[in-house]
């Protein structure tokens, strides 16, 4: 809690220097919006800016807490934390990002990572999905996505197409990887015969966004930009949570709650 606080912080440093007593309600609120703001951007969501609510009335009433040392009676106005709503669902959507941030990220990209992130912002495949993705599961014009189901652990395929650009990339990256050896993954570690580490799309994607200068969001919302682009075109709430895998519909009106830029 106080790392995520330490962090609240740094968002606003003019606001973490006020005397306990200064502080308001108004003030509380800008705040967590601005710490929303960033949180969305790191593909966060209104948990932790909530988490960071509880840890502000927490820190405002404790002796010894982050406002300086009190002793005897308080002599502090309300906890203008507990005065402040907590974020809804709809408020923590995940950051989605421009069509200028992704086009611009897409030329930055290089390397493996530039057909990785182009499937990911073509089918909407979680990072992970792209990541384990075999060669098996490509075809002509189409890759299938693989969701794991909870529960039961089995893996429930959806057939998504590509277009021509990208399903030609595959077919000579393939060529020239089996004139090499065979490889089981599409993005495959050199020294191994198993798919990139989890750690690697979001190290290759923070350098392309520096490279293309837009600030570092997760990697995880290209999948919802292509919900919010999926859905521009189909008008078809359950075509959406068909292509992402959802067995929810709440999940999907989730994502496209992503529609509320922040």
């Amino acid at each position: 809690m106080e790392g995520l606080f330490a962090r609240a912080c740094e968002i606003a440093p003019e606001l973490a220097m006020l005397p306990a007593r200064s502080l308001t309600p108004t003030q509380v609120e800008a705040w967590g919006e601005r710490w929303m703001m960033d949180l969305r951007k790191r593909g966060k969501g209104a948990g932790e800016a909530n988490k960071f609510l509880v840890g502000g009335t927490t820190a405002y009433n404790r002796r010894g807490g982050s406002w300086g040392r009190r002793r005897g009676a308080p002599d502090f106005s309300p906890n203008p934390f507990e005065a402040v709503d907590r974020f809804s669902v709809i408020k923590g959507a995940k950051y989605v990002p421009t069509d200028q941030e992704v086009s611009a990220i897409r030329l930055a990209a290089g390397g493996e990572f530039r057909p990785y992130l182009k499937l990911l912002i073509q089918t909407g495949a979680r990072p992970s999905e792209g990541l384990g993705l075999p060669w098996a599961d490509v075809g002509p014009d189409w890759v299938i996505l693989r969701t794991r189901k909870t529960g039961t652990g089995d893996l429930l395929p959806r057939k998504i197409g590509i277009d021509a650009d990208l399903a030609a990339r595959f077919r000579s990256w393939r060529r020239a990887q089996t004139k090499t050896k065979g490889k089981l993954y599409v993005f495959e570690q050199a020294e191994t015969a198993a798919p990139h580490h989890y750690i690697w799309p979001r190290m290759q994607h923070r350098a392309a966004c520096k490279r293309a200068g837009t600030e570092y969001f997760s990697v995880g919302c290209y999948r919802h930009f292509h919900a919010v682009t999926y859905y521009g075109q189909t008008k078809d709430l359950l075509a959406v949570q068909a292509r992402l895998g959802h067995r929810n519909a709440k999940t999907t009106q989730h994502y496209l709650a992503s529609l509320i830029r922040g």
